[in-house]
């Protein structure tokens, strides 16, 4: 992929999915090459040994802690203004360490299954030490089946009393990357890292341009406005869409706004709760909801009668565990009028709409139904 070509979303996904158990120093190019970062400066000869990046640092703890953390670490190659304004990237074959206006990448993978931020900064800061100039740094660590990514990039500035000397500043990660099942929020940081897409919105073709992009991509500040506008664009385009019943606001503009903001809240609370793992991740994959609800069309409002209905009342309002006769409190009400539902009408702490589920509306509870939303013990 060049420079000028912007990857699709999917594009990186099935990048990083390729990065989980593959060779890093191979996969980790490759995920480069996709953001449209190429070069031929390479260490030849590198063995993946954690000594060879940093064998000749002073002995201290965090070195010590590095090469015990550290199974492999590989130079994956350096970029430099040559590679960023010319056509064709391959103008050099080996790493100059005279370039201080330039970056290099390197790809480490760690031992352990989980690391902290703060773990993770002080290794980039150990290795930014030993480079001249700046490191990004692509982590990978986790078990096989649950590999995850952090990327990091460290700020430098010049000394303010020696200008011949760079202090190293704030370490910035993107941290914890499903390789199997990345989250859309880390897709589309990754996104607006390729060259192509920062070259959208201003000139890159040095190393100042590309630090100064890097920077505005990596700031939480224009990250929380980018979500927020874009959360605004949607709740008024869907404020022209919707309409909700006439019951006791009758104004339609403030009910249709206040019922908005209402229902807006709650996904934001739901999607919180599945992203921490409390609520099965299934529920809002399309493919998965078409084995368990009966109809998807949009018409029919059967997704949010029975899962995000579901949601917000019978599971957040319910507690888990059985009552004093043993019986579960998360269980569906009775469905068939209000003779039949008489001593469940008017709980809203009860699943209801069983019949919009497959095999739901028989005389026994369908096993869809108890997969669906009984068995969820962590909320």
């Amino acid at each position: 992929m060049s420079q000028d070509s912007i990857p699709d979303i999917e594009t990186i996904k099935a990048t990083l999915n390729r990065m989980a158990g593959s060779a890093l120093a191979t996969s980790a190019k490759e995920l480069l090459a996709t953001l449209g970062y190429k070069s031929e400066r390479i260490l030849p000869g590198q063995t993946g040994n954690p000594h060879e990046l940093i064998g000749d640092l002073p002995d201290t703890q965090a070195k010590q802690e590095f090469v015990e953390q550290a199974q492999t670490t590989h130079l994956i190659f350096q970029i430099t203004d040559s590679e960023l304004s010319q056509a064709s990237l391959f103008v050099e074959d080996k790493v100059d360490k005279g370039q201080l206006q330039s970056y290099v990448f390197i790809a480490i993978t760690l031992k352990g299954e989980d690391y902290s931020r703060t773990s993770l900064a002080r290794m980039t800061r150990l290795l930014n030490k030993h480079f001249p100039m700046p490191v990004m740094v692509l982590f990978r660590y986790g078990a096989e089946d649950s590999q995850q990514l952090s990327i990091a990039i460290i700020n430098r500035r010049r000394h303010r009393r020696d200008e011949d000397q760079e202090v190293l500043g704030k370490v910035t990660i993107i941290h914890g990357i499903n390789l199997a099942s990345p989250h859309r929020g880390h897709l589309d940081i990754l996104d607006s890292l390729s060259v192509a897409r920062l070259r959208k919105h201003q000139t890159i073709n040095n190393f100042d341009t590309l630090h100064t992009a890097w920077e505005d991509v990596f700031n939480v500040q224009l990250l929380n406005k980018r979500f927020y506008r874009q959360l605004s664009d949607w709740y008024f385009w869907a404020l022209s869409q919707v309409q909700f019943p006439d019951d006791v606001e009758k104004d339609p503009k403030k009910r249709n706004a206040a019922n908005l903001i209402r229902l807006l809240t709650r996904l934001i609370f739901c999607w919180f709760l599945k992203e921490k793992g409390l609520i099965p991740s299934q529920l809002f994959e399309q493919d998965k909801l078409s084995s368990i609800l009966k109809s998807l069309k949009p018409e029919e409002s059967t997704f949010y009668h029975a899962i995000l209905q579901n949601l917000f009342f019978a599971t957040l309002n319910q507690k888990m565990g059985t009552d004093n006769n043993g019986n579960s409190k998360r269980k569906f009400a009775k469905d068939g009028g209000f003779q039949r539902n008489r001593n469940d009408h008017g709980l809203y702490n009860l699943y209801r709409y069983e019949s919009l589920f497959q095999g739901g509306g028989r005389r026994r509870p369908a096993r869809v139904c108890r997969h669906s939303f009984p068995q969820w013990r962590t909320v």
